[in-house]
């Protein structure tokens, strides 16, 4: 459920910075991750996972989530609708995560400073909500549009034990 949830934050991420112009440095490194994810093995996933590159309201999928946070009403329950799997499968999220996760691998690594990585998790939860608060400092810009992404890859990196990064 977490990489579907990913992606499907992601895709509603990539919709709510063209609709509005929004560009950036990390806006570009995110634009380009999200792109390198979907292009890999394009034959594939158009081929058995075409909802990947239709707009979230045209798949039926949930959107304007991003939107919402700006009004302060991050409501991502919506993600919790286990259907959501067999409509935008896990693989999509995995490829945006891995992708993306790699594209900012240095600010990750960076800020747990000299320790490195952590060897334990013990409170990944508390870790994540750390780690997001590091990087929407840098390199992510502390805007709300960013918060859900980021804590949702944050949440991939402790539940992956940074894997994607090593």
């Amino acid at each position: 459920m977490l990489y579907t949830g990913f992606a499907i934050l992601c895709k509603d991420l990539i919709e709510y910075l063209a609709a509005r112009g929004i560009t950036a440095a990390a806006v570009e490194t995110f634009r380009g991750a999200y792109n390198k994810a979907l292009s890999l093995d394009y034959l594939y996933l158009s081929e058995f996972h075409p909802l990947a590159y239709a707009s979230l309201s045209a798949a039926k999928l949930p959107s304007d989530l991003t939107g919402h946070v700006a009004s302060e009403n991050m409501d991502l329950t919506k993600l919790q609708d286990k259907t959501l799997v067999t409509k935008l499968a896990p693989l999509i999220g995995w490829l945006i995560f891995r992708e993306y996760s790699s594209a900012i691998k240095g600010p990750i690594k960076d800020s747990f400073g000299e320790s490195g990585l952590p060897d334990v998790y013990e409170d990944r939860e508390a870790g994540a909500i750390d780690l997001a608060e590091k990087l929407l400092s840098k390199p992510i810009p502390n805007e709300y549009y960013w918060f859900p992404v980021t804590l949702y890859l944050c949440i991939l990196l402790y539940k992956t034990d940074f894997k994607s990064i090593e």
